[in-house]
């Protein structure tokens, strides 16, 4: 039991864990919990595999070639945000998530790229997207980004080519 909750404690510290590693290790502590006829432990255990669960449901997949959209070097965005482990908690991943379901939504409907990942340090997070006119995929992320608290102060660099820019988002008044 103390190493199945010393790797889940272990897990918990990582910037980016690998959550279907978090569920399995979760599993073994519930079944162990089980044996031991130690029923709180195990309530709040299941707890905590529900909340990793829903967590994953939450994270983008995607299926796609990226060859689709041309060379991913042709154009690219990347979003850098102030979101990063450091203020990671699921709340955070959730939110982060659904930021990019609902940015993904909007570059795939206009047909213009994909997203295609995140790099998270302590201190931010950075998107990824690729499309084949990095402007057109900017002009198509660019209200979207404007109109999410999350993206205020946001630095954009838009890559085209071996040409790029920077762009800062607007930043909260305070």
């Amino acid at each position: 039991m103390e190493w199945l909750q010393k790797a889940y404690a272990e897990h918990e510290t990582l910037p980016n864990p690998v959550l279907d590693a978090v569920a399995e290790d979760l599993e073994s502590e519930i079944a162990a919990l089980k044996r031991l006829g130690r029923l709180e432990d195990t309530r709040l255990a299941e707890e905590r595999l529900d909340s990793v669960r829903n967590t994953m449901k939450e994270v983008p997949h995607t299926d796609r070639d990226l060859n689709a959209v041309g060379a991913p070097t042709e154009g690219a965005v990347f979003v850098e945000i102030d979101l990063g482990s450091w203020a990671e908690s699921s709340h955070t991943v959730r939110g982060a998530a659904k930021l990019v379901n609902r940015i993904s939504e909007a570059i795939e409907s206009e047909n213009v790229g994909v997203y295609a990942g995140s790099a998270t340090i302590p201190e931010s997070t950075t998107l990824i997207f690729y499309g084949e006119d990095a402007e057109a995929l900017f002009r198509v992320l660019e209200p979207k980004l404007v109109s999410e608290p999350r993206c205020a102060g946001a630095r954009v660099t838009i890559r085209q080519s071996g040409e790029h820019r920077e762009v800062v988002l607007p930043g909260r008044l305070m």
